[in-house]
């Protein structure tokens, strides 16, 4: 069953932006050259982004973008009037970060501005949540923002998980359109296994002491910190290739729509390995399924806008488009759209 349908919403421009330094793949980030080849060729990643040496937070990614897309857009601070900020590095506890971009972009103070604090699912999450604000009435245009930075550099001693992520910002610019067609949305929510990716400490029900900082070796070999993500890799690929078919196939079924009728499938850039069986299992072509992964690694709710950035951006351009959009992982959430663009505004990647 498809969840949700909303009308009278267009998107009107995609823009993302990352930090300028590069961390490249290397054996010397591993225990030899083979471990280094593996973990590339399971995960898809040759280098990524890294915000930590520039001293960046997802924010400041978030805002160049924006500020990017609203002058191409020809938008003023006054045009808009919704900002969300999805993401689970905010600036600070509080306040949210989203009103640290209102003032930033200078947007009016007759605004509604909130934080969702997801991770993976965020984008379409997001999406969903700022086309209902407008449809319903709350506002005219709309900025959703998107942006993780992880920190990796020197933040843990599991190389694979901190490296497996980059860091990256994105912005969709959106406003309410009689002529829209319709966002069509599926989603779906098991809580039971939030554990196969989650930080233990650092939340209320297990606030940072002192004995979090120590590294404990666990039952894989790896030594982490209460601080640390831990991911269980192999729930996380069962998990991502049972719900990600079935919620795809939902949504194209409920509108009627073939995998063969849809331009392009924009997919979460969770790893090469997930990515690929579920892109067989879809029976979707190769052609129709960009990746990002390679150069920016997974960048969580910013991977889907930096993929159409970064792959998409000309054909988007250029006319109708149509979009399936999906994003999995940290909830356990998942979240899928189908979407038509119409010569939306990509300016090309911002890089600071």
């Amino acid at each position: 069953m498809v969840v949700r349908r909303i009308e009278g919403v267009r998107i009107c421009g995609i823009a993302s932006c990352v930090p300028a330094s590069r961390r490249v793949i290397s054996a010397e980030l591993f225990a030899d050259r083979l471990m280094a080849k593996r973990f590339s060729s399971v995960t898809g990643v040759k280098e990524s982004r890294s915000a930590y040496v520039q001293g960046l937070v997802s924010s400041d990614l978030c805002h160049e973008a924006a500020r990017t897309l609203m002058t191409r857009l020809g938008w003023s601070g006054d045009d808009v009037d919704t900002v969300i900020f999805v993401s689970q590095s905010r600036d600070y506890v509080l306040p949210m970060t989203a009103c640290l971009l209102q003032e930033r972009l200078g947007i009016s103070q007759s605004c509604i501005a909130f934080d969702i604090p997801s991770g993976c699912s965020g984008f379409v999450q997001g999406l969903a949540a700022i086309a209902s604000l407008l449809t319903g009435g709350q506002g005219k245009r709309g900025l959703l923002l998107v942006g993780e930075v992880n920190k990796a550099d020197g933040c843990g001693l599991d190389s694979g998980t901190n490296l497996l992520f980059g860091d990256a910002g994105g912005v969709c610019a959106v406003e309410r359109s009689q002529n829209a067609s319709p966002m069509v949305f599926d989603f779906g929510t098991d809580g039971s296994g939030y554990k196969y990716l989650y930080t233990p400490a650092g939340g209320f029900r297990h606030p940072i002491s002192c004995e979090d900082f120590d590294y404990v070796e666990g039952q894989d070999g790896i030594k982490r910190r209460p601080i640390d993500c831990i991911i269980d890799g192999p729930k996380i690929f069962e998990f991502a290739v049972d719900k990600v078919p079935v919620s795809v196939s939902r949504l194209l079924e409920g509108i009627g729509v073939s995998v063969d009728d849809v331009d392009s499938f924009i997919f979460h850039q969770a790893n090469r390995l997930i990515n690929e069986t579920i892109r067989n299992k879809l029976k979707i072509s190769s052609e129709k399924h960009p990746y990002s992964i390679d150069l920016f690694g997974n960048t969580s709710s910013a991977s889907i806008p930096l993929t159409i950035t970064t792959s998409l951006s000309r054909q988007l351009e250029m006319g109708v488009n149509k979009l399936v959009l999906c994003g999995f992982g940290v909830g356990l959430s998942w979240a899928s759209a189908y979407v038509e663009t119409d010569g939306i505004c990509c300016p090309g990647l911002v890089e600071i």
